[in-house]
């Protein structure tokens, strides 16, 4: 983990300097690997929620219940893997949505942003959002 943010602080202080001057370059060195590490952790969340059977078989509330509280705690744990992945991906982003680029960078820079939200409720808050 700690190689993965050291190699996208070096990208970010490349760009930082100058020295990535054409788009290619950038698409290159960074907006490419990050791609790629938001495919791994969004297959990530795929394989999670498909390794939870919590409505196969017994439909019974208590039962149901149970099979919903151990699947909560089973995606908490499996969260944990690809945290520091995600967490370099968020980096690199707020760090790009910094940086005057041109449009088409900058809309997949925020659908990354969009992508990893920050806890808030989109909707007002409401009864039904609590």
């Amino acid at each position: 983990m700690i190689e993965a943010l050291l190699k996208i602080i070096d990208r970010l202080i490349e760009m930082k300097k100058g020295r990535i001057k054409s788009r290619k370059q950038v698409f290159d060195m960074v907006l490419k690997p990050t791609f790629d590490d938001l495919l791994a952790a969004h297959g990530d969340y795929i394989k999670m929620f498909q390794q939870l059977m919590v409505f196969e078989g017994d439909q019974r509330p208590s039962v149901l219940a149970k099979r919903i509280a151990k699947a909560k705690k089973q995606l908490q744990k499996n969260r944990l893997e690809f945290e520091p992945i995600r967490e370099n991906i968020r980096v690199v982003a707020r760090q790009l949505a910094k940086r005057n680029l041109p449009d088409e960078e900058t809309e997949f820079v925020n659908a990354v942003l969009q992508y990893f939200p920050s806890g808030e409720p989109l909707l007002p808050h409401s009864s039904a959002t609590t």
